[in-house]
């Protein structure tokens, strides 16, 4: 079963995704940085919500599912973001 089905129709796709994390965030030294490095919001929360402690280290990490590129360097363009977002919200080991 995907874990990403919800029963609440509120929590389909990339929204209910993050309204799902949302409850995980906590105001601390990585959300503070999450927040000046990433302009969507939508993003640090999954972000925080998927890697915790290992968000920012993630960021700037060759990912192999980004085709070796950094999820930092592909936030700038919005193409990049949807790729980014896709890697946090299919991947099942978060």
């Amino acid at each position: 079963m995907d874990c990403r089905r919800q029963v609440n129709p509120e929590l389909n796709g990339w929204d209910g995704f993050v309204k799902a994390l949302a409850p995980e965030w906590k105001v601390n030294s990585i959300t503070d940085e999450l927040m000046r490095l990433v302009a969507d919001d939508t993003v640090a929360t999954a972000l925080w919500g998927c890697l915790k402690s290992d968000a920012i280290r993630w960021l700037y990490s060759e990912v192999p599912m980004l085709d070796n590129q950094r999820p930092i360097d592909l936030l700038t363009s919005s193409e990049g973001s949807q790729r980014v977002k896709w890697i946090l919200f299919s991947s099942p080991w978060w």
